[in-house]
């Protein structure tokens, strides 16, 4: 760690803390603000008559929040061995952002069925890099010893609660406006948090959690990279499924995601293990003969 680096770390400039803390604790913020905001009004879009809303039933609405919720929870653990092992807290954390922003935007536009199942999908892939990179890199500020550590910590949550008003002021708008407009708001709030991180992302970091802890190998790093791939393939293709199965105008789009998302674990296991060197002819082999069958 530099000289520059010591410095950021023994800033007092918001509330006593680095100013990299107050980035983080306006990012929490406005990430916990879209997401109240967003799931507050969610479910009643879900089963809102079209156009206003999707046309699901109440119970099929609420096995797909249900659903998110199940699969960004385990995603989040992912997330944080992403962070820890392969992009470190820095990348990851910008690739969740600006993924999370996608996301919301794209439901802020009236975009049916697929444009939700986008969105969601975007979701889910944030999570898969963010994991708890911002208490990661809150604690990266400052030694062990340092007294400021605990109340870096209370400061941040205190902030990041301050979107518990979300769903009140959402609700309104969705009322008054539409949900798409509650959606958009998520999706501004979600820009100012990702706009204020990359414009302070050198400033007020410097080198601070831009590496991993404890990196990974190459080899082992491009293994886990394919799994991740296919397990979103997989995902992928599950969400869409259930969402087709519940609505019979969208069999088209369950057809495709049937015939084509089961392609890409396969193919995608069998480039990368092709392409290792030290795997025996005999390996590579039985590789072709596995996918084949899989195919």
């Amino acid at each position: 760690m530099n000289q520059y680096d010591e410095a950021l770390k023994k800033e007092t400039a918001f509330l006593g803390q680095p100013r990299g803390v107050g980035t983080l604790s306006f990012v929490q913020l406005c990430s916990s603000f879209s997401n109240y905001a967003m799931n507050a009004v969610m479910i009643y879009y879900l089963y809102a008559n079209a156009p206003a809303g999707l046309g699901f039933d109440k119970a099929d609405a609420a096995q797909l929040i249900s659903l998110y919720a199940t699969v960004v929870g385990m995603t989040t653990i992912i997330g944080s061995y992403v962070c820890d092992r392969i992009l470190g807290c820095r990348r990851s954390l910008l690739v969740a952002r600006i993924t999370g922003f996608i996301g919301y935007t794209l439901l802020a536009f009236p975009l049916g069925v697929v444009g939700y199942a986008v969105a969601m999908g975007c979701m889910v892939f944030g999570s898969l890099f963010a994991g708890r990179c911002i208490e990661t890199l809150i604690g990266k500020f400052y030694d062990e010893n340092d007294g400021r550590r605990d109340s870096a910590f209370t400061i941040s949550y205190v902030i990041s609660n301050i979107g518990a008003a979300a769903p009140a002021l959402a609700g309104v708008i969705a009322a008054k406006c539409g949900y798409h407009a509650a959606f958009a708001l998520s999706a501004v709030l979600s820009f100012l948090g990702t706009v204020a991180y990359i414009a302070t992302y050198k400033k007020f970091f410097g080198n601070i959690g831009l590496e991993p802890d404890d990196p990974l190998p190459a080899d082992k790093k491009r293994s886990f990279v394919v799994k991740m791939l296919n397990c979103c393939c997989y995902r992928r293709n599950s969400f869409s499924s259930f969402i087709c199965n519940r609505k019979a105008e969208n069999i088209f789009l369950c057809k495709r995601s049937k015939y084509y998302f089961h392609l890409y674990p396969a193919c995608l296991s069998c480039l990368h293990l092709l392409k290792q060197e030290d795997r025996k002819a005999r390996e590579k082999e039985s590789t072709l003969s596995a996918s084949t069958i899989y195919l």
